[in-house]
């Protein structure tokens, strides 16, 4: 998560109040939001959304630099190589290699392998 702190170097000494305004222009950026959130989706599924984390993305005229500073944070490092997704099928292979008796945030795995012996 990239906080306001980040992108405004002085932020921890604003009151509560300028904190509140800082971050609100930071996520709305009030007149620019709407194309925002057409480019980029309220999910982050937007068509613009290859070319921000490449780096290679525009924002709208308007924009507040600390907006810009914010989308610019998003980019994906150079040094990070993309994960190709997996299949369910493959998913679901990964759990029954699983050890039960391992355990995740006091949940033992055999929850997991469970959830996934279901057909859907």
């Amino acid at each position: 998560l990239i906080e306001p702190k980040h992108i405004y170097p002085n932020y921890m000494s604003h009151s509560r109040n300028q904190k509140i305004t800082l971050y609100k222009n930071c996520f709305c950026g009030s007149t620019i939001f709407p194309q925002l959130l057409r480019d980029l989706g309220a999910m982050g599924t937007g068509p613009k959304v290859k070319a921000l984390l490449h780096a290679t993305y525009t924002p709208p005229p308007g924009t507040s630099r600390h907006t810009k500073n914010f989308l610019h944070l998003m980019r994906i490092p150079q040094a990070v190589t993309p994960v190709p997704p997996i299949t369910f099928q493959e998913f679901r292979q990964g759990w029954k290699k699983a050890k039960e008796r391992t355990s995740s945030n006091g949940t033992h795995f055999g929850h997991y392998k469970a959830s996934m012996s279901h057909p859907k």
